[in-house]
């Protein structure tokens, strides 16, 4: 800005008014510049200016053949603090040196009476102290004089550098996003706020085998099973009238023809105020997992079938000890429910005097993985205690991690009463055989002896080892 002009404001009628830019004009020393004191100005500039200056959106003049610059102050952003305010009253030459060699011959033409415009035009400015890509919808006019001549450029100008960086990084995130989707295992595709479906990725066109044009809008329903369709539509109709996500698994049709499950999912997209306006879902292929569930509930039906008809008593713990599953030998032993029974409840049906062993031997085995062995008494349904043989071993996953523990317990009672009579038995055979003077001796079933009492080790004066080893 040049200092000490002439205050000739009063008599400029078409600078009067408050801003920036109109104070700076007035202020400014015309008279060293090829336009000279405004007062001389013609009356076609002083109009463009007056114009210019009560426009509240971005413009500028270039006037004469030296491009020399007036500017309001909604060019002054376009400008930066790297131009402003240096470039009033200087040319257009020097103020945009860096892109005179794009933007020079669109001065000549419009001053050969030729307007131009671009919308998006990208230029590369140094206005802040660097050089920046700057995005802007302009038109050059011509300013023409009384005899017709073009005495200036007319500069009409919207930055959408913010708006244009805005739409390459939602085309670059939309670009992103359907590589993305294009690639990944789901069936996936979009629909508008009302359901009509405009893209699908590329998984759904090469399981079902359709076209861009079969698919479009409502086209999906073609590749539905006929019985399950009325189904769709009516939990698909809700979620579109309340804005609730929709989940549901049923049936589509491959380009093989043949149906497979797939549990579908659809999410609302809401903008800014919470208003939906898109739709996203996938469908996700089940079918082997369905059947890998059948087969494995099969399997359990199987096993249980088998568990149930064992004469053991069983059981199924989880990787904490926690029992989710007895046999049906188990409660009619016990007497118990499946309520009492639940995780720690089978504590209810242990000999109050065994449990802390048994606690402490089958918490060792929770925490080091080794399996379980211990014989104790269980309490049945009569109130009475058994001694069962209890084995316990744990289930791995493919990964070696214990994820279920499962377990038997084996009435030994009878035989522990057999074992015990037979060693009291043993035990009055030997008492008597001892306090007798008759030759007593036993062999074995291979007919080897086994015993010799002690009338025959004084009889012989051999040991009983002697005695079994040589007769």
């Amino acid at each position: 800005m040049k200092k000490n002009a002439p205050d000739n404001s009063k008599t400029l009628y078409f600078l009067q008014g408050a801003g920036e830019m109109r104070e700076r004009i007035r202020e400014y020393d015309w008279a060293s510049t090829p336009l000279g004191t405004p007062e001389l100005w013609p009356t076609t500039l002083k109009t463009a200016v007056s114009i210019m200056l009560d426009n509240p959106f971005a413009m500028y003049i270039a006037w004469g053949k030296e491009y020399i610059q007036l500017y309001n102050d909604g060019y002054r952003p376009i400008l930066g603090e790297n131009k402003h305010p240096k470039a009033l009253g200087i040319s257009s030459r020097e103020t945009f040196m860096e892109i005179w060699h794009i933007i020079g011959s669109m001065f000549d033409s419009v001053m050969e009476g030729e307007a131009v415009a671009y919308p998006h035009f990208m230029l590369l400015l140094n206005r802040n102290g660097y050089m920046e890509e700057c995005f802007f919808d302009f038109a050059y006019s011509p300013i023409r004089l009384e005899d017709g001549t073009v005495g200036g450029v007319l500069v009409t100008v919207t930055e959408t550098t913010t708006k244009k960086k805005a739409e390459d990084a939602l085309k670059k995130s939309e670009q992103y996003f359907r590589a993305m989707a294009d690639n990944i295992p789901n069936l996936a595709w979009m629909a508008d706020e009302t359901g009509y479906i405009f893209w699908y990725n590329k998984q759904w066109y090469d399981y079902t085998g359709t076209t861009v044009e079969q698919m479009k809008g409502w086209g999906w329903q073609s590749v539905h099973d006929p019985d399950w369709l009325p189904t769709v539509i009516t939990n698909w109709t809700r979620s579109l009238e309340n804005g609730e996500p929709f989940e549901m698994t049923f049936p589509l049709k491959g380009a093989d023809g043949l149906y497979r499950k797939f549990l579908t999912r659809v999410l609302p997209v809401r903008d800014k105020d919470g208003r939906i306006y898109q739709w996203f879902g996938t469908n996700t292929d089940i079918t082997t997992q369905i059947q890998a569930e059948q087969n494995l509930k099969e399997s359990e039906q199987r096993f249980r079938a088998v568990a149930d008809n064992i004469p053991n008593l069983a059981w199924m713990a989880d990787e904490t000890g926690y029992i989710f599953w007895y046999n049906k030998q188990w409660y009619e032993y016990t007497g118990t429910t499946v309520e009492q029974m639940k995780g720690w409840g089978w504590q209810s049906v242990h000999d109050p005097d065994m449990l802390p062993k048994v606690i402490t031997k089958w918490t060792r085995s929770l925490e080091n993985g080794e399996p379980f062995e211990m014989t104790f008494p269980l309490k049945g349904a009569d109130g009475l205690y058994r001694k069962f043989l209890t084995r316990v071993l744990p289930v791995r996953d493919k990964d070696g991690r214990i994820y279920q523990w499962f377990g038997t317990n084996t009435d030994v009672t009878n035989q522990i009463e057999i074992e015990q009579s037979l060693i009291e038995s043993e035990e009055r055979f030997r008492t008597m055989a001892e306090g007798t003077d008759v030759l007593i001796a036993t062999s074995d079933e291979t007919s080897n002896a086994s015993y010799f009492n002690k009338a025959w080790t004084n009889f012989t004066g051999r040991s009983m080892g002697q005695l079994i080893n040589y007769g």
